[in-house]
């Protein structure tokens, strides 16, 4: 999937049954370790995508990105990540 500089992510609907809010988090990988680059936090359990605040290189091969689902009590369930390219 390729994207602008500055993308906006999606997701499907989240409806758990419990209170939650989303947090977001963009990687790179360097020196084979993944680095995170962004994070966006306290996102609304109602919301189904976020636009990343920052310009995204273009010179980076590939990112990726998670989505961790928080519960009130600090429990957290973590997506598979999806990758993206940026043109």
């Amino acid at each position: 999937v390729s994207t602008s500089t500055t993308p906006t992510l999606k997701w499907d609907p989240y409806i758990p049954g419990f209170k939650f809010s989303f947090m977001l988090e963009i990687y790179i990988v360097e020196n084979f370790f993944p680095k995170l680059i962004w994070d966006k936090q306290n996102i609304s359990s109602d919301s189904t995508s976020c636009k990343v605040d920052m310009e995204l290189s273009e010179s980076i091969d590939e990112y990726y990105w998670v989505i961790w689902v928080i519960d009130e009590y600090g429990n957290r369930l973590r997506t598979k990540h999806a990758s993206f390219k940026v043109e």
